[in-house]
């Protein structure tokens, strides 16, 4: 009803987060899995994600699931970029991130848990102009029908707010961005502030 309510219309497939958390996840616990970092690319056997190494129990791995010596790391890290993001397993709104430049990636500082190391990805030139500091990111909400085809509900932008390196959920504003392509006329911030 919230959702309708903001929007103004009623859109078939909606998904409550609230339903999500507190009825989908307690019913269909492997969707954890699923959601976690260190094994998106390969559950959903892409390699689309901008993963470039991978913390799991202890051990550094390749986004391919090989194993890396913890001395080999960093260089393959930054073999093909210079600047990555670290995100810890089932991290929310950006809690559990960090951005690291070339040569200031120190392995003992990163936390001792599950955790991606990604390559970071700037934002398209007219959108760093909204904000250069760090990268927005765009949710496109879908459902599935059975035995149909994924289909496209809802986009929306989170921007983040000038000097911060990573963008947190509580630091953040968003909007939709409609079917044209266009965004809303109004934002709003994490308490839903217009």
């Amino acid at each position: 009803e919230a959702y309708a309510t903001h929007q103004g219309t009623f859109l078939e497939g909606w998904l409550p987060q609230s339903f999500y958390h507190a009825e989908l996840l307690e019913y269909w616990p492997d969707i954890r899995r699923v959601r976690a970092r260190t094994l998106q690319g390969r559950v959903l056997q892409t390699d689309a994600f901008p993963d470039l190494a991978v913390q799991y129990n202890g051990h550094w791995l390749t986004p391919k699931g090989d194993p890396i010596s913890r001395g080999d790391v960093v260089d393959l890290i930054f073999a093909s970029c210079d600047e990555v993001i670290v995100k810890t397993d089932r991290s929310k709104q950006g809690l559990g991130t960090t951005r690291h430049a070339k040569g200031t990636l120190d392995l003992n500082t990163l936390p001792d848990t599950d955790l991606v190391v990604q390559r970071y990805t700037p934002g398209h030139p007219e959108i760093s102009q909204l904000m250069p500091d760090n990268t927005p990111t765009i949710r496109i909400l879908t459902v599935k029908p059975k035995g149909g085809m994924a289909k496209a509900r809802s986009s929306r932008i989170k921007i983040g707010q000038s000097g911060d390196r990573v963008m947190t959920a509580a630091r953040s504003a968003r909007t939709i961005i409609g079917a044209d392509g266009r965004l809303a006329e109004t934002g709003y911030d994490h308490e839903w502030r217009p």
